[in-house]
């Protein structure tokens, strides 16, 4: 529109405004100019001009510049409530001004206007967490998966919510009612496959394959799964040819067989044979570069093999179709780690501690890289970031203590190891698992050899 009259206000206020959302400021630049020779008074025309004005006050840590776009922000909110520049704005600024009653206000309002924006629903979950609010978290974690019922992060979050409660029942019922929901998929019902074989064992898990195996009009899935399991469990040359003869029988436009050539994938490459899961993965890729899983497991391979540059161009091309994605980002940071690029990776692992919502897995994984270089301080932080989502989690509390004997505070290390005790005694369910997605990839930390 803009290219075929440039003097089109709509279209300029629209593509200023995406600009700004991706981050693009000599775009948003190029079309705010346009604007102030349009129409300079016009009210998006000035949140457009707050924003690049905000951006460039944080940049020289102009506080008055700041605050008056800030001013602009809530006079655009006060007549279109669910702008999100505007809310970005004064959330920015309530988070510069530490104050936190002002910065959970607006978390709150932003999301009341945006109830759909994901970013809010992280932010309002960080907030209850450093507060350490545990009556709110709940809520606050099934409201996100309402909004989200697809999100597997969202989803993993409020499971380990339940389990770091002790409340099975509740983590089952729940995960229970997103596989009856009509518009439940197959990641909603292999999570509850996976919850049943991490809480009740083997047979529980067996079981529920293969009441799903019976039930659904496409079992595919689910019987991969199956041969998956067996393979898990010992029996890899009947779980290799079962899903071999799967991979074979199903027609070449099944929507699942990219990821189940995959899985296939990583068995052949358990088993020693390397051409083979390079074969199945370059037919996954040719046809479909983009497909996540096979650029992980390609990045793992690559990665062992020394060949870091290569598999963070591959990475690149999953963060692209999956940007919050944990694993994904651990992985880069295994790459620029073997580059030699230690700043890069250390931003790579806080960025997947971030998108994870501070797991257990990727935040010890993190804490222990920064303790290579000598950050104690930081590994206890980011340590303590995750107990407070998870504050009975044995393997944080563990890695914790191992940090205030190095300390040498030893009554900090003894309240611990009470605690330790304490959850030993008390507790006869594991630690709050980070339940995997389908299909079943290999921990980033474990790579297969090729």
């Amino acid at each position: 529109m803009v290219e075929t009259d440039p003097d089109t206000l709509e279209a300029r206020h629209a593509l200023a405004e995406m600009a700004i959302t991706v981050g693009d400021w000599p775009e948003a630049e190029r079309h705010l100019s346009a604007l102030g020779r349009l129409d300079p008074d016009n009210p998006d025309t000035a949140l457009v001009a707050a924003a690049l004005a905000y951006r460039n006050a944080v940049l020289t840590r102009d506080t008055a510049a700041a605050q008056k776009a800030e001013v602009v922000a809530r006079a655009t909110l006060a007549r279109d409530p669910a702008n999100l520049i505007a809310h970005h704005i004064v959330i920015d600024q309530a988070v510069a001004s530490k104050d936190s009653a002002t910065l959970r206000a607006a978390v709150e309002a932003a999301l009341a206007a945006q109830p759909t924006e994901r970013v809010f629903h992280v932010m309002r979950l960080r907030l209850l967490t450093e507060a350490r609010d545990a009556i709110a978290l709940g809520p606050a974690l099934e409201a996100f998966v309402a909004a989200f019922p697809q999100d597997e992060q969202a989803r993993q979050m409020l499971i380990a919510w339940y389990l770091d409660k002790g409340d099975l029942a509740a983590a089952e019922t729940f995960l229970r009612r997103l596989t009856e929901a009509p518009d439940a998929g197959v990641p909603a019902r292999i999570t509850l496959v996976e919850f049943l074989l991490q809480t009740k064992g083997e047979q529980a898990g067996r079981a529920e394959l293969n009441r799903l195996i019976a039930d659904a009009p496409a079992p595919l899935p689910y019987r991969a799964r199956l041969a998956a399991l067996d393979f898990d469990l010992g029996k890899r040359p009947e779980g290799l040819a079962a899903l071999t003869a799967l991979v074979a029988e199903a027609p070449a436009d099944t929507p699942q067989l990219p990821d189940l050539k995959v899985t296939l994938a990583q068995m052949l490459a358990a088993m020693g044979d390397v051409a083979g899961s390079v074969a199945q993965l370059d037919e996954v890729l040719a046809a479909n570069p983009g497909h996540v899983a096979a650029l992980k497991l390609r990045a793992n391979w690559l990665i062992d093999g020394d060949r870091p540059t290569e598999a963070i161009t591959a990475l690149r091309s999953a963060l692209a179709e999956a940007p919050g994605d944990a694993e994904i980002l651990m992985l880069m940071g295994d790459a620029h780690s073997r580059n030699g690029a230690h700043a890069l990776a250390a931003d790579s692992y806080a960025r997947a501690v971030e998108v994870a919502g501070r797991t257990p897995a990727e935040s010890i994984f993190y804490a222990r890289f920064l303790l290579q270089d000598g950050r104690m301080d930081a590994a206890a932080a980011v340590l303590g970031d995750a107990l407070r989502l998870a504050p009975r989690n044995i393997d944080l509390l563990s890695a914790l203590a191992e940090i205030r004997l190095s300390e040498k505070d030893l009554d900090a290390a003894a309240a611990i190891v009470t605690t330790l005790r304490e959850l030993g005694q008390n507790r006869a369910e594991p630690p709050a698992p980070r339940l995997p997605p389908a299909p079943r990839l290999p921990p980033a930390r474990s790579r297969p050899k090729a």
